[in-house]
């Protein structure tokens, strides 16, 4: 006895209609291969803002280090105690602008990292949610 394809299946009290259960899963199927793609293109867009972040890193932490070195040698090149604390002074004022400014510059290569991963979604009125 050969099978009842679907659109000969009856429907059973209570349960929805079989013929509706293919396409409610095409919807299924459909609606998980759009979240997988956003999900790809938020993952490739958030990898290459850590990346971008890390390079951001990696760059200042070198500028600081030849510095600290600089100012090692500096400040033994002083000749008075007043020398080395208005070297040490500067070099703390230079220091804490430059982490500002790059903490800045972080906040901001993160923020567009966020904006470019995870785009704001549409916009809808009520009237066209009620629609749809």
């Amino acid at each position: 006895m050969a099978a009842k394809s679907t659109s000969e299946a009856k429907a059973v009290p209570g349960m929805p209609d079989p013929a509706a259960w293919f396409t409610g899963y095409a919807q299924f199927l459909e609606n998980g291969r759009v979240a997988f793609d956003q999900w790809a293109k938020a993952s490739e867009a958030m990898g290459k803002g850590m990346f971008d972040l890390s390079c951001e890193m990696a760059r200042f932490s070198l500028e600081r280090f030849k510095e600290d070195l600089a100012v090692c040698e500096t400040l033994r090149g002083c000749h008075s105690q007043s020398e080395a604390f208005d070297c040490q002074r500067r070099f703390a004022e230079r220091a804490t602008t430059q982490y500002l400014e790059e903490a800045g510059k972080l906040s901001g290569l993160f923020a567009q990292a966020a904006r470019v991963g995870f785009p704001a979604p549409p916009q809808t009125t009520r009237h066209e949610a009620e629609k749809a």
